[in-house]
């Protein structure tokens, strides 16, 4: 089902803990389209300030016990599959000044991912050159225990195929939770068939072409048995065999080889929030970081 802000899922218990996978690049470009022109000291802090913020919007929304915060690092392993793929990415021309706001951009990512969030406290940052964020997150999706709930954080929906009984999809724009049931009932077909509803239709966002005249609409039809065998369609889609079946080594996650993570607990630390956001001139969240500490205090003193 489609809930809004909900830091609930079916079949969640008060002994379970709550997870949080983030498709991290993504949140980066989302800050610095947002709040990207922020500085301190004459430095860029924008997508510092905006990746941060979501931080703690995130985790006072789910009270989750943890973060599995996944990135991509170098070129996708997947280009060797077919070199065409994210072709159609960053192709516009870039003036001087563009070009520096996107180096700042990708200093300050790279900066998050190697000294803010482990100074932070978290034990969970996942990544490994040529593995994109999805196939982590696919991974992560996988690890989470049984007893236990995760939510998907991104906009990509590759990752439907992670969606699972204590998995399910939120999507900050929309600011919407989609499960298990949510996908059966709209979709008609598992998760893991996702894959291949990309494979058949093609994924317009990663440059893969899909069979002609075939969305994704008609690929699910295929995959229920809807489409009649003397449609052009499904004609279409037999026709197409070789096609398919390279597509599904790009639209399948997680991409062979992906590694396997163990997942530990978080030790945030809460003095070194307050210390990291007034190192970056980030007044606002040291503010929120210093309510989280109190009612954090409030609570453990209750208990």
């Amino acid at each position: 089902m489609i809930l809004k802000r909900l830091a609930k899922c079916p079949g969640r218990n008060d002994m379970s803990n709550t997870w949080v996978i983030l498709d991290c690049n993504y949140l980066c470009y989302r800050a610095f389209y947002s709040t990207g022109g922020l500085t301190n000291d004459g430095e860029g802090t924008g997508t510092l300030f905006g990746f941060m913020r979501d931080l703690l919007t995130f985790q006072n929304m789910f009270h989750q016990a943890g973060t599995i915060a996944c990135w991509d690092v170098g070129e996708p392993l997947r280009k060797h599959t077919f070199p065409g793929y994210k072709s159609g990415r960053h192709t516009k021309e870039l003036d001087d000044d563009e070009k520096e706001a996107f180096a700042g951009m990708r200093r300050q990512t790279r900066n998050l991912r190697l000294k803010i969030m482990p100074s932070l406290g978290y034990k969970n940052i996942w990544y490994k050159r040529g593995y994109e964020s999805d196939d982590l997150m696919a991974v992560a999706a996988k690890q989470i225990p049984t007893q236990d709930i995760g939510y998907l954080v991104t906009c990509d929906k590759d990752l439907y195929s992670g969606i699972c009984r204590n998995v399910s999809f939120y999507n900050p724009i929309k600011d919407i939770t989609l499960d298990k049931r949510w996908f059966r009932r709209t979709h008609g077909i598992k998760p893991t068939q996702w894959a291949e509803v990309k494979a058949i239709a093609g994924c317009s966002s990663d440059s893969v072409p899909g069979v002609k005249g075939v969305g994704e609409v008609t690929a699910i039809k295929f995959l229920r048995g809807e489409l009649k065998s003397n449609s052009v369609a499904y004609q279409s889609i037999l026709a197409s065999a070789d096609l398919i079946k390279r597509n599904l080594e790009l639209t399948f996650l997680p991409y062979p080889g992906t590694p396997v993570k163990e997942i530990v607990e978080d030790e945030m630390d809460v003095e070194a929030w307050t210390k990291i956001c007034e190192e970056y001139g980030m007044e606002s969240l040291v503010q929120k970081t210093r309510k989280r500490k109190k009612r954090t205090l409030l609570e453990a003193s209750e208990s």
